[in-house]
């Protein structure tokens, strides 16, 4: 059964009954983790008890394929329930993981003793584990993808929350612009964790007023986007001298060349939107306020001198050139880092 996203928290919490095996699987580590952790506690009361945990991995069930089958109906030596953890499971599995499913419907129930847990990485549409999992009746698939839009909202809301914190909307527009998946190593725990300093930074038992940006600034973290924000504005300020201790910063903190391409180019093409506002309402602050989220309120002046300084031919170019690089960069054996430091100087040089 595919469990969607809206009932996936829920779902971890409590895991449903008519199911005996739960795939987690997806691109964000961290809701990956949080949620495995939340079905492991809903199994067992003691997740690091060796007598009613079972981790397995892809090559011992290659090695022995009964021993799914042997640890699922195996009864818990101290009693209570068991939980068997498939680590980084593939499509390589899928059959044997069919199989088992197989066995078990000769039986009037599956047992309830035993509960499997298997997580994997980012499983296309075409995965053959996902889609068993998906249309099992023993089986459910759980998607984990990134925080964004009103869900990484919620995220920052609710943990504020526990600290009698809120944030008015420039604050929360910032923020969600800065732990995007396209700011950030795209991982609920450094979300979380970036929250958490805020929280902490500015705790007050007693509910205060709103948090604005600069109350944001103060508690500067380089896991937040900024070392990508000061590469964006370092390019689009044709700043040459920076921008390779700026560049390699930006891949310590686990920004991936294709982000770094994509977070340029949504750069500029939020410098294009106002340009064209402005052929109809020559009015440059009015300009600005079709852009969401908002131009940070430090950045504003950087970002309305590249309004005027980078000419349509120029940011078309651009386009050209960013689309190429990934294009590039997704090809075998590419050297990524390398073509993408490439690119960001042939744009920075542009005059």
């Amino acid at each position: 059964m595919k469990i969607t996203s809206y009932s996936a928290d829920s779902f971890a919490k409590n895991p449903d009954k008519r199911f005996c095996a739960t795939l987690v699987y997806g691109p964000d580590t961290g809701v990956k983790l949080e949620r495995a952790n939340l079905i492991a506690k809903a199994i067992v009361d003691d997740i690091t008890d060796p007598f009613r945990i079972i981790d397995l991995s892809v090559s011992q069930l290659s090695d022995d394929p009964s021993l799914l089958s042997d640890s699922f109906f195996e009864i818990p030596m101290m009693g209570g329930r068991r939980l068997i953890r498939l680590i980084d499971a593939t499509d390589k599995i899928t059959s044997l993981i069919d199989h088992f499913f197989n066995s078990l419907t000769s039986l009037s129930s599956p047992p309830s003793g035993s509960f499997i847990l298997v997580t994997a990485g980012d499983l296309g549409p075409k995965s053959t584990l996902r889609k068993l999992f998906e249309t099992s009746d023993f089986g459910a698939a759980l998607a984990c993808y990134h925080d964004e839009g009103s869900a990484l909202e919620q995220l920052i809301k609710t943990q504020l929350k526990q600290y009698n914190l809120s944030l008015n909307q420039e604050a929360l527009s910032f923020l969600k612009e800065n732990l995007s998946g396209e700011n950030v190593s795209s991982d609920r725990g450094i979300t979380r964790s970036e929250i958490e300093k805020i929280a902490l930074y500015h705790h007050d038992p007693k509910p205060s007023l709103p948090l604005t940006s600069k109350n944001i600034i103060e508690c500067y973290s380089d896991n937040l986007g900024f070392s990508l924000d000061s590469l964006v504005y370092a390019v689009g300020d044709n700043n040459l001298s920076n921008l390779d201790q700026i560049f390699y910063k930006c891949l310590s903190d686990g920004h991936n060349p294709i982000t770094i391409l994509r977070s340029i180019n949504r750069h500029f093409l939020r410098i294009l939107t106002v340009k064209i506002s402005l052929i109809n309402t020559p009015n440059l602050d009015k300009a600005l306020l079709l852009l969401k989220p908002p131009v940070f309120f430090k950045m504003k002046e950087r970002f309305c001198k590249q309004v005027n300084a980078w000419s349509f031919d120029h940011i078309i170019s651009i386009f050209s050139y960013l689309i190429d690089a990934e294009k590039e960069c997704k090809k075998t054996g590419f050297p990524m880092d390398a073509l993408c430091q490439q690119t960001l100087y042939k744009i920075a040089r542009i005059k």
